[in-house]
């Protein structure tokens, strides 16, 4: 099953209407969100829900909506968007060492990450804009340029 909004809400056994009260949203704006029609802006607080109440993790909810609005409307960084994580990394002059102390994470996580062999989680996208004094969007958009998608694709 591909994954997308409408299938994680499913998967978790969830209404539109049900999901729509828990985000606090109103039904059709989720609907206008699962298909991306319309023209519904998300920002990341709306993602940051949507991982809590589908229990799944940002880069999840990143992912499955790919190819829907969350792609057309979210303003990524100009001047970073070409940038692979690691790139990003060495733009703020981190070595690997010093951004692993940063962002409290262990050495091959950070690796894995910037080889996209794993996703960060939410809150290590947030501790990256912080040490990188960057966008979230900027990683965002860094940490899906070179991500392997079609290994989560059933």
């Amino acid at each position: 099953m591909f994954l997308s909004l409408r299938n994680l809400r499913k998967k978790k056994g969830l209404t539109l209407e049900d999901a729509a009260i828990k985000l606090k949203i109103k039904k059709m704006t989720l609907s206008d969100y699962e298909s991306g029609c319309g023209d519904r802006t998300f920002n990341f607080i709306i993602v940051d829900k949507l991982a809590v109440v589908y229990n799944v993790t940002y880069t999840d909810i990143i992912y499955a909506c790919k190819n829907k609005s969350i792609n057309k409307n979210l303003n990524y960084g100009a001047n970073y968007e070409e940038k692979t994580l690691k790139e990003l990394r060495e733009c703020v002059g981190l070595n690997v060492k010093e951004a692993c102390t940063k962002l409290e994470i262990a050495r091959s996580t950070l690796l894995r990450y910037e080889k996209s062999e794993l996703k960060p989680t939410s809150n290590t996208i947030y501790k990256m804009h912080l040490v990188y004094n960057l966008s979230c969007e900027d990683i965002v958009n860094a940490c899906f340029k070179t991500f392997k998608f079609e290994k989560y694709q059933k």
